[in-house]
C-alpha cells in the first residue's frame, strides 16, 4: 500500500507523532511508501492551485493507493473541482479525510471546503458524532468512522509517574481563558461554563489549585501560560488533573488534553461527554462528572485520601491510553481499516463496518459496531 499524507502544517515537526507512526509502518513493511505533502492555512488561490497540481502529479509518479487529507478543515482551503478531477484521473485511488477540531450546531459549523472533500472520500475519520455527523450525513458524507485525537507519543507518555500523593502538586488545570463575544455561539456558553468552574476551583482550593493558561491572571492560583512540551511533566506531577469542559459537547468529542494527561499517569477527572465511557471506563481508568457538585465531591475524595485506589486507577488509565490512544496506535488502526476496506471491496464489492481496537472490549462485538460509525455504506 502506497500512502500519501497531506499533513496539516508546514513540516513533519508540526505532527511528529503521526509522521513517526507512518514512518514506523513503512519500516515494518505495513505500507510500501509513505509520501508527504504539507498544507497550511492562508494560502493564496494560486498556491492552492499549485497544491492540487502537486498532489495529482505525485499520485501518478509515486503510484499512490491512499491519500489522507489530515485535519483538512481550515476555512481558507480552496477546493473547487480538484477532488473530482483527481478522481477522474485516478479512478482507483482511495481517499480518506480527517477532522480534528470542534464545531458547532448553528454557527461555526464544519467548513464547506471540508464537506466538499469528505463527500468525495471513501472514509472520513471524525473525533465526534452527534449533530456533527448528522449534518455531514445530510450533506452526503458517508463512511464516517470514530477516530479520537489521542496523544503524541513523541512528546508525551514517557515519564514514570510519582506514586506518592505527598510529593504531588495538588490539582492541575491547563487551558486558556476564552470567551467569544457572540452569545449565539455554542462555544460562548461552554466557555462560560468552564470559566465558572475554574473560578469555583480557585475559590475552593486556593494554593492547591495549579492553574496554567493565558487570561487567568486575575485569579490567585494563576501560574501563567505553559509551553505545550512542558505539559506532560506538569500532568505527571499532579495529584489530580481537572479536565474542564470541551469546546463542544457532541457525542464522543474530547480534545487531546485528557489523553496527554492520562498518558503521564495523571489521576484524571473530566467532563462526561456521551460516548466516552465506551473508550475509557469510568472509575476504572478515570473519573467523569456531569455537575459541579459531582466534580467537587470526586476531587475532595482524592485529596482527602478517601479514594484509596485513585493511583491504581491512574495506572490502569495510563496503560490503556498508552496501548490504544497514542498517535502510533491510532495510525496503525487507520492503516488496518484501509487495508480491510480494500480487501473487502475487491472481494465482495462492499466493505463491512471496521473493527476498532480502541473501543472497550464490552463494545467490540458485532452488535456494537454501529455505535462507532455513521452513514456506513461500505
Amino acid at each position: 500500500m502506497n500512502v500519501l499524507i497531506a499533513y496539516q502544517g508546514e513540516t513533519a515537526a508540526d505532527h511528529p507523532g503521526v509522521y513517526e507512526a507512518f514512518e514506523c509502518a513503512l519500516q515494518q513493511g505495513v505500507v510500501t511508501r509513505h509520501a508527504s505533502l504539507f498544507w497550511r492555512k492562508n494560502r493564496t488561490d494560486q498556491e492552492w492551485q499549485q497544491f492540487w497540481e502537486d498532489l495529482c502529479q505525485r499520485v501518478s509518479s509515486e503510484q499512490i493507493d491512499w491519500v489522507l487529507f489530515h485535519h483538512f478543515h481550515d476555512r481558507s482551503i480552496l477546493v473547487g473541482d480538484a477532488i473530482i478531477r483527481l478522481r477522474n484521473k485516478h479512478p482507483h485511488l482511495r481517499i480518506a479525510t480527517s477532522l480534528g477540531d470542534p464545531f458547532c450546531r448553528f454557527v461555526h459549523r464544519v467548513p464547506c471546503s471540508f464537506v466538499q472533500v469528505a463527500r468525495q472520500s471513501d472514509i472520513v475519520f471524525l473525533t465526534g458524532f452527534g449533530y456533527l455527523s448528522e449534518q455531514l450525513a445530510r450533506a452526503g458524507v458517508r463512511n464516517m468512522v470514530l477516530m479520537p485525537l489521542g496523544y503524541c507519543q513523541d512528546r508525551f507518555g514517557k515519564s514514570e509517574p510519582n506514586r506518592s500523593t505527598k510529593q504531588r502538586d495538588g490539582i492541575v488545570f491547563i487551558g486558556n481563558r476564552r470567551l467569544g463575544c457572540n452569545p449565539t455561539h455554542e462555544l460562548f456558553w461552554n466557555g462560560l461554563k468552564r470559566i465558572r468552574l475554574v473560578e469555583k476551583m480557585d475559590q475552593r482550593y486556593g494554593s492547591r489549585f495549579h492553574l496554567y493558561g493565558a487570561g487567568w491572571e486575575h485569579l490567585r492560583s494563576s501560574r501563567g501560560a505553559l509551553p505545550f512540551n512542558q505539559q506532560g511533566t506538569t500532568y505527571a506531577s499532579a495529584e489530580v488533573v481537572f479536565g474542564g469542559f470541551p469546546g463542544v459537547t457532541y457525542e464522543y468529542y474530547t480534545s487531546n488534553r485528557h489523553f496527554i494527561a492520562m498518558s503521564e499517569g495523571a489521576v484524571m477527572v473530566d467532563f462526561g461527554v456521551k460516548g466516552v465511557e465506551r473508550l475509557l471506563r469510568h472509575q476504572a481508568h478515570w473519573l467523569l462528572f456531569q455537575s459541579t457538585k459531582s466534580l467537587i465531591n470526586q476531587i475532595d475524595a482524592i485529596l482527602d485520601g478517601e479514594a484509596k485506589d485513585s493511583l491504581d486507577m491512574a495506572m490502569r488509565g495510563r496503560d490503556r491510553v498508552r496501548t490504544h490512544f497514542s498517535k502510533k496506535s491510532l495510525t496503525k488502526a487507520m492503516i488496518q481499516i484501509w487495508s480491510d476496506f480494500d480487501a473487502s471491496r475487491c472481494a465482495h464489492g462492499r466493505a463491512p463496518i471496521p473493527e476498532l481496537p480502541y473501543v472497550l472490549p464490552e463494545f467490540s462485538g458485532a452488535g456494537s459496531k454501529h455505535l462507532f460509525v455513521r452513514h456506513w455504506i461500505g
